[in-house]
């Protein structure tokens, strides 16, 4: 399991993404890094621009955190 830093980051990624502040060819090829380097925080961030972009309410909203 990831730690608060490694998911906040990934998260922060993916809010620079859906607000258009990245050109899209820069985010292919960090797309295919990070596939390459780490597949369960592509597989997040993946999950995050695919869907989560479907069921979110406005810009800055984000899955909430499971605490245990």
């Amino acid at each position: 399991m990831w730690n608060d830093c490694e998911i906040t980051e990934i998260e922060c990624i993916f809010v620079l993404f859906d607000h258009g502040v990245i050109l899209s060819s820069t985010i292919l090829r960090f797309l295919d890094w990070l596939k390459k380097k780490d597949i369960e925080r592509f597989a997040y961030l993946n999950w995050l621009l695919v869907r989560w972009t479907k069921i979110r309410r406005d810009k800055n909203h984000l899955p909430q955190r499971i605490l245990k």
